[in-house]
């Protein structure tokens, strides 16, 4: 019935039912977006009508709201700082020298079709994309991949970015503004009177620069108890990275600002990728519903960083 419903595209409203459980992931397509559902239920979207790919709203299994929804709608009680700050993003603030994370004139495109693929408990998106500064200069093709999977009590995205720099190279800058980034919602923010942690045991302010296996961020929705996890894939650069990481909400993990971070002078070298070169980004992201029972330390080394070890890292050319 799956096959019938996608040979004749037919909308979710239109399809023939296929009796499908409350763990099957499938996606709904067009120019602008793609949503994601699981058990027919929304998890997340991934926005393509702005500037770069941001993923928003994020829901957790209970349908709790996980991420900030300013700029993109207004909801009670929430701070309308910092633009820039869009739910779920990637974007690094000296990237060639152009602001990737500040800067509305710079642009990651969608460059090519979008592939995606339902199942059981795993789904998967992919599609090719370009980096393009304030000129209008190419600075880097990538290819994006994020698979939405779930399981009791949380759902996930595992997201697979490979940047292949251009003809001049590229320089991710010393900075701390940056990189794979979270602004959670207000009620899980830690000034709001939620809890934030990492993986070393800091708390809250503590932990602004150190590094860390994962993050995670916690509080008490309208839906009940809800928690964020943000991981660092071991094959990263600088794994464990840095965490740019504020009780205000946002929660980024940065491996390019080591000099910022540490309280040194700022490193003018920079991380360098070779013309023709690529680098990878992985991280995973759990949403969940209710606290981890064990506390987030336990799932995260049992769901989280067990499964991740058997992918193959690619990165290459990076001094």
């Amino acid at each position: 019935i799956r096959t019938i419903n996608e040979h004749f595209n037919f909308s979710p409203g239109e399809a023939l039912p296929n009796h499908r459980g409350n763990s099957f992931i499938d996606f709904d397509s067009n120019d602008e977006q793609v949503e994601i559902r699981i058990g027919g239920r929304p998890f997340t979207t991934l926005r393509l009508d702005g500037r770069d790919p941001v993923l928003w709203p994020v829901f957790n299994p209970a349908g709790g709201a996980m991420t900030r929804s300013f700029p993109f709608a207004e909801s009670e009680g929430e701070n309308r700082d910092h633009i820039h700050h869009r739910s779920i993003w990637f974007a690094h603030g000296e990237t060639n020298g152009e602001d990737f994370w500040h800067n509305p004139a710079t642009r990651v495109q969608l460059d090519g079709p979008i592939e995606t693929m339902a199942g059981e408990g795993r789904g998967r998106l992919r599609f090719p994309e370009v980096w393009i500064g304030e000129s209008g200069k190419i600075l880097c093709t990538g290819i994006r991949q994020i698979e939405p999977f779930t399981e009791s009590g949380f759902h996930g995205l595992d997201f697979d970015l490979t940047l292949v720099a251009g003809e001049s190279g590229l320089l991710f800058g010393d900075t701390k503004e940056g990189t794979m980034a979270i602004r959670v919602a207000t009620p899980i923010k830690a000034d709001a009177g939620g809890k934030l942690m990492d993986s070393e045991g800091h708390k809250g302010k503590e932990f602004w620069g150190k590094r860390a296996r994962w993050v995670a961020a916690s509080g008490e929705l309208a839906t009940g108890p809800a928690t964020i996890v943000l991981m660092d894939h071991p094959s990263n650069l600088r794994h464990p990275t840095y965490w740019h990481a504020r009780t205000y909400g946002l929660v980024a993990a940065n491996p390019f600002g080591a000099s910022v971070f540490e309280g040194k002078e700022k490193n003018r070298i920079g991380t360098r990728v070779d013309a023709g070169a690529s680098i990878q980004f992985r991280y995973r992201m759990l949403f969940f519903s209710g606290n981890p029972s064990n506390g987030p330390s336990q799932v995260v080394v049992e769901k989280v960083e067990v499964p991740l070890s058997h992918l193959t890292p690619t990165m290459d050319a990076v001094v």
